[in-house]
């Protein structure tokens, strides 16, 4: 699922997936989509992971990944806002020349 969440089509909940959410909540979204999966092809277990069908996850990733915002009660668009703020005062420290142009 991991490489699913770095290719476009996974929009902004990939995002999420992958930079903001907690292993916790990864697995909620893992859990989720193997209950859906449930009696179907689209699931399997292989290399000790959890694979699931490319088209399967086109169709729920982005749903179950806000689904799960919704039932944790957050807001991914605070969660992303202060995983940004975060990021930038960890940036903060680092000095940067800037050039100057004459």
């Amino acid at each position: 699922m991991n490489n699913f969440s770095h290719v476009k089509q996974s929009g902004l909940a990939g995002v999420l997936y992958d930079r903001v959410m907690t292993e916790q909540q990864q697995e909620l979204v893992e859990l989720t989509l193997l209950e859906l999966s449930q009696g179907s092809e689209f699931a399997h277990f292989k290399h000790e992971v959890w694979r699931f069908d490319k088209k399967f996850l086109r169709d729920h990733f982005k749903s179950v990944v806000y689904s799960v915002y919704r039932s944790i009660r957050k807001s991914p668009a605070q969660e992303v806002s202060m995983a940004i703020s975060r990021e930038q005062l960890q940036e903060m420290s680092v000095v940067v020349v800037r050039p100057g142009f004459n």
